[in-house]
Formats: C-alpha cells, structure tokens, sequence
C-alpha cells in the first residue's frame, strides 16, 4: 500500500534530515529531470532502436539498455530522501554547539588556523567551499563541541575557537 500511497508512509524521528531549502529544491529540480526528461529520452531511444530489427549485436540498444538500468532506481531513492527531508532555517539554529548548519572555525594544537568548515547533509557537501558531510569523519568529530572542546581527525588535534550559524553561501570568512 505505501508504494503506491507514499504519502500513508510515516517517516521515523531518527530518519528525518535536516537540509538547506537550497539542496531540497536542487534535488527536486533533478527529480523532475530525471522524470520528465531522462528516462523518456531513453526509453524513446531504445524504442528507436527497436524498431530498425536484430538488437543482438546492437550497441546503441545495449547502451540505452544500460543507461535505463541505471536511471531507473534513481527516482524512488530520491524520494525518499526527499520524504526524510526536513528544511532547516540557519536563522534558528543553536550555535552553542557543532550541529547540522554551523560553521565551526578550528585551530591547530600547533598553531596557525584551519578554515572554517560548515557541518551540512551529504547532499551539501563541498570541500572546496569548506562544506562537510555530517557524516563524515571530521563533521562527526565537531558534532555537539562547544568553543575550547577538542577535536581529532586524521590523527590531528584541534580546538573548537568558534561556532557560528552557517551563512549561506558559505563564502563568508571570519574576521
């Protein structure tokens, strides 16, 4: 019943995940590709092909075969990730703490300074403008350190020196 009514299927507590409004409409906007505009290209493609005769040895067919295999799981996984998604407005987070939409700016036990990383879902992810998975090793080590906590990743320690709300974009530096 619930995989033809979605909707009737509850989403338990600890699976809802919180996400910038931002990366829910960029995955809905790839929903609506994939549903509107891949798989119908493909399946066009492979009734194309069908229709010339022998697909025993036709790489095109086998090509658009595969990329069917492919496209088609995706829709299903997207929605239900979409239905655990919860949007999180950064204006109301607590940043007393490391959590899901804060930037937390780190030292070295050595000195110097280490960008500032902002903890996002994985589907925010981006090392270069300094967004960490929440999943990951070093997210799950800033998770709920308050500033002066210890850090450790890769064997390396640091120190908590602040915890900000995430500015989105994440292109703000602090000083």
């Amino acid at each position: 019943m619930t995989a033809r009514f979605p909707e009737l299927r509850q989403t338990a507590e600890a699976d809802i995940m919180p996400a910038l409004g931002a990366a829910v409409t960029r995955l809905q906007k790839g929903l609506k590709k994939l549903l509107g505009k891949d798989i119908p290209k493909t399946r066009r493609a492979i009734r194309e092909v069908r229709a010339h005769g022998d697909l025993s040895e036709n790489l095109d067919y086998h090509a658009a075969r595969t990329r069917q295999e492919l496209l088609s799981p995706k829709p299903s996984k997207l929605r239900a990730n979409l239905a655990k998604f919860r949007v999180i407005d950064p204006s109301k987070i607590d940043a007393s703490k490391g959590r899901v939409g804060t930037r937390v700016w780190l030292v070295p036990d050595r000195g110097g300074a280490l960008p500032a990383m902002v903890v996002l879902r994985p589907y925010e992810a981006n090392l270069e403008k300094g967004i960490v998975s929440r999943g990951s090793e070093a997210a799950q080590a800033m998770l709920e350190r308050a500033p002066g906590g210890k850090v450790k990743v890769d064997g390396a320690t640091w120190f908590v020196d602040a915890v900000e709300r995430a500015v989105w974009p994440a292109t703000r530096q602090r000083g």
